[in-house]
C-alpha cells in the first residue's frame, strides 16, 4: 500500500511533512508558471519588435530608392542642394545604425532569457529530485511503521497469552484481581480466592517483590 492510500494512518508529524511537500509542489508549479508568461510575454514583444523593424526597413528601402532617383534628377543643381541631400543621407544612416544597434540590444536581450530560462529549468529538475528523494523518505518511513506496528501486535497477542496462562495460577490471581478494579485490600481478595489471610498475605509480598504491586498495610495497589 502507498504512502497516499495510507495516509490517514500518518503519524501527525508525518501528515506535516507530507503537506510542506504538497505546498512546496504546488509553490514550484507556480513559479514555473510565472515564468511561462513571462516567456510568452517576451516572445510576443519580440516579434512585435521584429514586425516593427521589418517595416521600418521597407519603409528605409523605398526612401533610398526615392532618395536615389532624386539625385540622379539633381545632378545639374546647385553644390548647396547636393550637400542636402548628402546631410540627409547622414541622418538617415544614423537611424539605420541606431535601429542596429537596438536590434543587437534585443538579440542580446532575448540570449540572456534564455539563459535564465535554462537556469530555471535546471533548478526545477533539482527540485523534483529532492522530492523524489523525500518521497521515497516517506515510503521507507510508513513501511518501518507499518512493521513496528506488526511487531507490537505480536507482542500483544503473546503478552495475552501469557496472561491467560498465569491468570489460573494462585500465586497470580491477587495481581490480575487488582489489575481489574485498580486497588483492593487483604480482605477482598481472602474472599475471592478462598484462602487464608496469611497465605494471601504472602502471596502478595511475592507479587510485591516481583514488582508487580505495592502493599500499604491491607491495601493493594498497581505500580
Amino acid at each position: 500500500m502507498s504512502v497516499y492510500q495510507k495516509k490517514g494512518d500518518m503519524t501527525e508529524a508525518q501528515k506535516e511533512a507530507y503537506g510542506k511537500l504538497e505546498r512546496k509542489v504546488l509553490e514550484q508549479g507556480e513559479v514555473i508558471q510565472e515564468q511561462s508568461l513571462r516567456i510568452k510575454e517576451l516572445e510576443n514583444m519580440v516579434k512585435q519588435r521584429e514586425n516593427e523593424l521589418a517595416h521600418l526597413k521597407r519603409i528605409y528601402e523605398l526612401e533610398i530608392q526615392k532618395l536615389s532617383d532624386l539625385l540622379n534628377q539633381l545632378k545639374s543643381q546647385s553644390e548647396d542642394q547636393i550637400n542636402k541631400i548628402k546631410n540627409l543621407e547622414s541622418k538617415m544612416k544614423d537611424e539605420s545604425d541606431d535601429h542596429k544597434y537596438r536590434e543587437e540590444d534585443l538579440t542580446s536581450k532575448i540570449r540572456s532569457l534564455e539563459k535564465r530560462i535554462t537556469e530555471l529549468e535546471n533548478q526545477t529538475r533539482e527540485k523534483d529530485e529532492i522530492i523524489n528523494e523525500l518521497n521515497q523518505q516517506l515510503d521507507v518511513t510508513a513501511a518501518r511503521i507499518s512493521d513496528l506496528e506488526k511487531t507490537i501486535k505480536d507482542k500483544d497477542s503473546k503478552l495475552a497469552s501469557i496472561e491467560s496462562l498465569i491468570m489460573e495460577d494462585i500465586n497470580y490471581k491477587p495481581y490480575f484481581i487488582v489489575k481489574k478494579y485498580g486497588s483492593s485490600n487483604i480482605q477482598d481478595i481472602k474472599k475471592a480466592l478462598g484462602l487464608q489471610e496469611g497465605t494471601v498475605r504472602r502471596i502478595v509480598l511475592e507479587l510485591e517483590k516481583k514488582g508487580l504491586v505495592r502493599v500499604d498495610g491491607d491495601h493493594i495497589h498497581l505500580v
